[in-house]
């Protein structure tokens, strides 16, 4: 009796095995299929939203002489100026990462809390902004090269937004058209002058004649810029930069938390 009650311990033995094993498999696809679901649901939201955001700007009916913020905007800007946005971290489209990579930076680069403005002035902010929530940047460039036409060059519009992006890599968009696509909650436009250059000090800038120093200074400056932008959008694709943006986001904003 005991040797049958011994043997069929055994023989029960890898069933309870197998038994314990699907056990674990159907837990262990629980535990990622679960979180999975809302994810999935928020990317797809979010990229509905981003080509209802594409398509409204593609349709979008331009009345003559009628002007919008984004335009005038534009004509404020010129090569060389920062443009800060505070972006929307769920309306990220380009994927988890991405969306993960914002919140992150604005939770660690971004003063949150607003202690600058609270009055918090004894220096125990670290954050590397102090005001608002811009964690993205972008660089005005011109829009033309060496081989565009004069008109080309001297259209005062016809400039380019570069920025380094998760879903591209490095590009450089239409300045107009990428502010209309922005969903973001603020962007600010950070001007760059010269010594001695006196911008948007007045309502109309038509009375403002820079001057021949200043314009000399910029064209030299364009130059460099159209440089910039050719070298790193190349730099970029060939090192395929569109897979690491997220993970170097993250990695920076969690070096500079832990003030590495």
């Amino acid at each position: 009796a005991n040797t049958n009650t011994n043997t069929n311990t055994i023989m029960a033995t890898p069933s309870t095995r197998a038994a314990a094993a699907k056990t674990m498999a159907q837990l262990s696809a629980t535990f990622f299929l679960l979180p999975s679901i809302p994810i999935a649901a928020w990317y797809y939201n979010a990229n509905s939203d981003r080509q209802r955001q594409i398509q409204e700007v593609q349709t979008k009916v331009r009345i003559p002489n009628v002007q919008t913020i984004d335009d005038l905007m534009v004509e404020k800007c010129q090569p060389g100026d920062i443009v800060l946005f505070d972006r929307r971290c769920h309306k990220c489209a380009a994927g988890p990462m991405a969306a993960f990579s914002c919140l992150l930076g604005k939770q660690f680069l971004c003063d949150t809390n607003n202690t600058k403005s609270n009055g918090h002035r004894n220096g125990t902010s670290r954050k590397m902004v102090d005001i608002g929530q811009f964690e993205h940047v972008g660089i005005i460039v011109p829009g033309y090269n060496s081989t565009s036409s004069n008109a080309s060059k001297l259209d005062p519009s016809n400039l380019l937004l570069l920025e380094a992006t998760a879903g591209e890599g490095v590009v450089a968009r239409p300045l107009l058209q990428r502010l209309e696509m922005s969903q973001s909650r603020t962007v600010l436009l950070l001007p760059l002058a010269s010594p001695g250059e006196h911008r948007n000090e007045n309502d109309n800038d038509d009375y403002y004649e820079p001057s021949p120093k200043t314009i000399k200074l910029q064209q030299h400056m364009n130059k460099g810029l159209i440089k910039f932008r050719d070298e790193w959008i190349s730099a970029s694709q060939k090192q395929n930069y569109t897979s690491s943006h997220s993970t170097l986001t993250l990695f920076g904003a969690l070096g500079y938390a832990m003030n590495l």
